[in-house]
């Protein structure tokens, strides 16, 4: 998680040879990131963050969940609503013609 809110592409990159199934972790931990929020992935953190170098990392790998739904206030928001929402249309863009992110 520290690796994508620190935008270490590199560290993303070395975790996920390390660990592949670490592509879809969610912090369950209590801690509230600077971000303002927990329970996110990594996609998420890297669309709020608008990172489109680290989600294009992300969304090159094979097991990733690009509509995985986050914990927050129980709303269940999927990456492309942290892209939209950070107004990187450029990472929307990605995620639905690259990614095949589900837009509803």
């Amino acid at each position: 998680m520290d690796a994508v809110k620190n935008e270490d592409l590199e560290e993303v990159k070395r975790i996920l040879k390390d660990s592949p199934k670490a592509v879809n972790s969610v912090d369950n931990t209590d801690k509230k990131y600077s971000l303002g929020f927990k329970d996110i992935s990594l996609l998420h953190i890297a669309c709020y963050k608008k990172n489109l170098e680290i989600v294009k990392f992300l969304g090159s790998q094979e097991n990733i969940n690009v509509n995985q739904r986050n914990n927050i206030g129980g709303q269940g928001r999927t990456p492309i609503f942290d892209a939209v929402k950070s107004g990187s249309y450029e990472i929307v863009r990605f995620l639905v013609e690259e990614c095949k992110a589900d837009v509803r």
